[in-house]
């Protein structure tokens, strides 16, 4: 979770009962380095529906699995850790979750018209993937419309809707594995975004 804290300043999370902007408690205080309070700490399984509304706002979380009770499939985005628990192994957690959302926020890049990045991750694509791909990265996390892709694609000919969508899910499936979606908006176009929430606001994927 965000902070209005000054940079360089740490936030003290009450982890002894308390609620506090990170979330529950762990039996003991620790101090939160500013850059970590973007994670949301969430009991589990007692806060399924704060779990699933973090998700929803694509908030990083490490879920705080009571002794005794099973840890859930993860999401992307998250981490477990049982409690109680020493006070390093939690913030240990919390700077690979930050890290890992840190990356995420950068845009992809093409590199060489064939080596896709992003998220520390790496996949290589054909020449005609990357030309699908190059005005979608150009507008991350923004509607491309079907006719911009089809003047990138092919400005000299005329092709079917369908020939433009099967492209597209050719590109999808070969970046999924790097944590990228392509989503659709019915009737308008495309939206090439990461793919770290159970449920994407925009749309959905391209089919």
């Amino acid at each position: 979770m965000m902070s209005d804290a000054a940079p360089g300043r740490s936030e003290v999370v009450d982890v002894a009962g308390v609620s506090s902007r990170n979330g529950p408690s762990l039996g003991g205080e620790i101090d939160v380095p500013f850059p970590l309070d973007e994670i949301e700490l969430l009991r589990w399984p007692g806060d399924i529906a704060r779990r699933a509304a973090a998700a929803e706002r694509g908030t990083p979380r490490l879920l705080l699995v009571a002794d005794g009770a099973l840890p859930p499939r993860l999401d992307a985005g998250e981490d477990w850790i049982r409690v109680p628990a020493d006070e390093r192994d939690v913030l240990a957690r919390m700077q690979r979750l930050a890290d890992e959302f840190d990356r995420r926020r950068r845009p992809p890049y093409l590199e060489a018209d064939v080596v896709l990045r992003y998220g520390g991750r790496t996949v290589v694509v054909s020449e005609g993937e990357g030309a699908v791909l190059k005005p979608l990265i150009a507008c991350f996390g923004e509607l491309v419309t079907w006719d911009v892709l089809r003047s990138r694609l092919w400005p000299d000919t005329d092709r079917t809707a369908r020939a433009i969508s099967s492209r597209v899910f050719r590109v999808r499936a070969r970046i999924e594995p790097i944590g990228l979606t392509i989503y659709t908006i019915r009737g308008r176009g495309v939206v090439l975004d990461h793919d770290d929430r159970p449920t994407h606001v925009l749309g959905t994927p391209v089919s």
